[in-house]
């Protein structure tokens, strides 16, 4: 494990959190707030090997928390190991000092995202406010249920990759750009999206979540562009990574 010194801000305080789902009825859909334009962060703290957790069906690869002066927010990425979609997630993050003691902690996931994918990634990012002094770990458990996609009406619609074409520094931050593509039979609506960013050494540098709203429909097979800053980024990534989903438009009321 190690720890590296990078650049944050404070604008995660204005994100949305994401309402918990129940799986026995209509699933809701997410809703995600853009992220604000904020001035300057000042450190992060990265652990590049995660901590072993038990095992279990979402395994958590990489973690980052990114300190401010009011708060901590804390980014990372799971994987389903399992061969079925997985909704009713449940998280856990912890901060947690050299001795072992937790010194704040949260579950809202406000990604945008509530299922895993089968054999796919599930990002996460949660806002801890005001923790004790003297963290130096942040670490993540979860757990999640075997869903099925079509329970409850409105059927959440995974046939959606992304692919980010471009970085280049911004006013603040690094601005990306890529598509979304719906590689499905489907129209897709309420899209969500993440980018994901790393360093050639494959250390998560920072996860941006946002909506599409240039349309209100992706249908099947077409693709919609988008353009994101990623305000925490002082380095120019050396690999992007884009994750969607969204509702299937012809099962909703």
């Amino acid at each position: 494990m190690s720890e590296t010194l990078l650049a944050v801000d404070e604008a995660v305080r204005g994100q949305v959190p994401v309402d918990e789902t129940d799986w026995n009825t209509v699933a809701p859909v997410p809703t995600i707030a853009p992220s604000p334009t904020a001035p300057a962060p000042t450190r992060q703290v990265a652990e590049t090997n995660p901590p072993a957790t038990a095992a279990g069906p979402l395994v958590v690869r990489s973690i980052r928390a990114i300190k401010s002066s009011t708060a901590v927010y804390v980014v990372g990425v799971a994987e389903n190991t399992t061969d079925r979609p997985l909704g009713d997630i449940n998280l856990s993050v912890g901060l947690y000092t050299p001795d072992g003691s937790l010194a704040g902690q949260e579950s809202t996931n406000i990604s945008g995202f509530d299922i895993a994918p089968a054999h796919g990634q599930f990002p996460f990012f949660v806002l801890i406010d005001v923790p004790a002094p003297g963290w130096t770990v942040p670490r993540a458990e979860m757990s999640g249920t075997p869903v099925n996609l079509s329970v409850g009406g409105m059927r959440r619609y995974l046939d959606l990759t992304g692919e980010a074409s471009s970085s280049q520094s911004g006013i603040i931050g690094y601005d990306v750009s890529g598509k979304i593509v719906n590689t499905g039979n489907r129209p897709a609506k309420y899209v969500s999206f993440v980018v994901i960013a790393y360093d050639k050494a494959g250390t998560l540098l920072d996860l941006h979540h946002s909506m599409i709203t240039s349309v209100d429909v992706i249908p099947a097979g077409a693709s919609v562009a988008f353009k994101e800053n990623m305000l925490h980024l002082n380095q120019r990534p050396a690999r992007l990574v884009v994750l969607a989903q969204g509702v299937d438009e012809t099962t909703i009321p």
